[in-house]
């Protein structure tokens, strides 16, 4: 009994001592992956003070995020409401220069470092600046676009057709061919190769190499 009145208190109490600055603090510490938090409280609206529920999952829902919280309310009573509060969530992505067209080779320069409101934004942010040299564009990138990862696909360091070397390793015996890649891929990928009319299964070494498997 003494616990649960110590609970109900320390609730009561907290609720009485909090601000919006306790709100801002709490979204931070949520939302380590952004650079900052931007908030407004929705619902309810005749509220003096609230304590959330340190112990609550957050949900969110697009711009909306619901908090469960030991609310006070300007007639003086406490109960235990959902909050609403609508979000703005910044971080510093890679924003297009101009339009790209579909198969470009992407560099640096193709865009502008920003951080922008990505609160609303589907689909994961790429912001991997130094390997953006190893992609090209998936599809149309238009100006002003926020980069994200399924607007890129991987420049293969074989391509097909592409003539490179193979080694055969057997025991301590290694033989080297002249083959002919039969499909694109990257390093550590398995692709095919031929030599002559026969065909071999071979794993990328770099853009020259490749290890005949079988």
């Amino acid at each position: 009994m003494n616990n649960i009145l110590i609970y109900i208190l320390s609730f009561i109490f907290i609720g009485q001592g909090s601000t919006l600055d306790s709100l801002e603090r709490y979204l931070t510490e949520r939302f380590t992956d952004y650079n900052r938090v931007e908030f407004e409280l929705i619902q309810p609206k005749d509220i003096e003070s609230f304590s959330i529920l340190e112990n609550s999952e957050i949900n969110r829902s697009g711009s909306y995020v619901y908090l469960p919280a030991i609310v006070k309310h300007k007639d003086g009573k406490n109960k235990r409401e959902i909050i609403s509060v609508k979000v703005k969530l910044y971080k510093t992505v890679l924003v297009a220069r101009s339009n790209i067209k579909l198969n470009s080779p992407l560099n640096i320069n193709d865009f502008i470092i920003a951080e922008k409101d990505v609160t609303t934004s589907n689909g994961e942010l790429f912001t991997d600046i130094r390997s953006l040299n190893n992609y090209k564009a998936a599809r149309f990138i238009r100006k002003g676009a926020i980069l994200k990862q399924n607007y890129l696909k991987r420049i293969p360091v074989v391509n097909k057709g592409d003539k490179i070397k193979a080694k055969f390793v057997d025991g301590n015996v290694m033989i080297q061919l002249d083959v002919i890649a039969r499909n694109e891929g990257y390093i550590g990928e398995i692709i095919r190769v031929m030599k002559g009319n026969k065909y071999f299964k071979a794993k990328i070494i770099d853009s020259q190499n490749v290890l005949i498997m079988e």
